[in-house]
């Protein structure tokens, strides 16, 4: 039962990585191009948006991969400093998108202003929230497991 749930969870994690990475590596271009067409002002700001967008998706696929080795580790019972250690990383890579995202904040609060659109905003504040809730469970796994 355990092989199985672990393999459910590696497939998950293949189900979220792949589309994420092709909607930025095909889409985002489109999007930014067509929102520059919309609103003049984010010409000049698409390509912050690129930077802090595609930056992000490198830790979070990163992270993904981290999430990959821990259930390789907890299918073959390694011992609980690579599990540390993974978390560790896990942990750092949420952050990291967390940061990113709230650095892009003033960025998406410029288009919104512009498009007259609170959903830009929101889906930022989704994203940030998100990763604040991994990394909080990141660290709440890393603290339980210095305890035994």
């Amino acid at each position: 039962m355990k092989r199985n749930s672990t393999f459910l969870l590696k497939v998950v994690s293949f189900v979220i990585v792949i589309p994420m990475v092709s909607l930025f590596i095909l889409l985002l271009p489109w999007v930014m191009s067509g929102l520059a067409e919309v609103i003049p002002v984010s010409n000049y700001i698409k390509y912050l948006g690129f930077i802090g967008l595609y930056g992000a998706i490198i830790p979070f696929c990163f992270g993904i991969y981290q999430i990959i080795k821990l259930f390789n580790y907890m299918k073959n019972k390694v011992s609980s400093e690579l599990y540390l250690e993974t978390v560790k990383n896990i942990k750092y890579a949420s952050i990291t998108v967390s940061f990113l995202y709230v650095l892009g904040m003033p960025l998406l609060y410029l288009m919104a202003d512009k498009d007259d659109s609170p959903g830009i905003l929101l889906f930022g504040l989704i994203v940030f929230l998100v990763n604040c809730v991994s990394t909080i469970l990141s660290a709440v796994f890393e603290r339980r497991r210095h305890a035994f």
